[in-house]
């Protein structure tokens, strides 16, 4: 089984050596010297497990750094749709959303066979867009409420966690 978590990371970590953009990963295997690390100065992008999001929320220093996030991407989505892990991450986006001024939530599939049901997951019964691409190399369906829109300066990087649905490592 490829390690979901390890690839994203890997493909992150060469875009932001290019772009001077900070990735990390946070999971179950993470020390805590590097736990330290992150909480002490947080990376711009992190990258973690429904579970590890779950675990970082209570904590006071890294709730301050939450608070300013303004993206979540949430890769292979629909494999959290009809699972408790999908009930556990639309709580822990909800508790995000309350400590912050306004957060994105990005949903990201290739294989979505009910695409409102997947949406419900991310934003429960707000309106979102779905944003559906179909071309031979690529499939991917996309969801973003409607009333979080960002609009991003390209002068400037927004904080971003990712969640990855690799369940592998995810104890913290």
């Amino acid at each position: 089984m490829i390690n979901l978590i390890g690839f994203i990371v890997d493909r992150l970590n060469w875009w932001g050596e290019r772009l001077g953009i900070d990735v990390r990963v946070r999971h179950g295997d993470t020390s805590s010297y590097e736990r330290r690390k992150q909480a002490k100065k947080p990376p711009d992008f992190l990258v973690l497990t429904p579970e590890t999001l779950q675990a970082i929320l209570p904590g006071s220093r890294m709730k301050k750094h939450l608070s300013k996030v303004k993206n979540v991407i949430i890769d292979e989505v629909h494999d959290l749709a009809d699972s408790k892990r999908g009930i556990q991450l639309s709580l822990a986006l909800e508790r995000l959303a309350d400590l912050t001024e306004g957060m994105q939530r990005i949903g990201l599939s290739a294989t979505v066979g009910n695409p409102k049901e997947v949406s419900n997951l991310l934003v429960g019964d707000r309106d979102c867009e779905i944003i559906s691409t179909d071309n031979i190399s690529t499939s991917c369906i996309i969801f973003v409420p409607t009333d979080e829109k960002i609009t991003f300066n390209q002068s400037r990087l927004f904080r971003s966690v990712i969640l990855s649905n690799d369940a592998a490592s995810d104890n913290t």
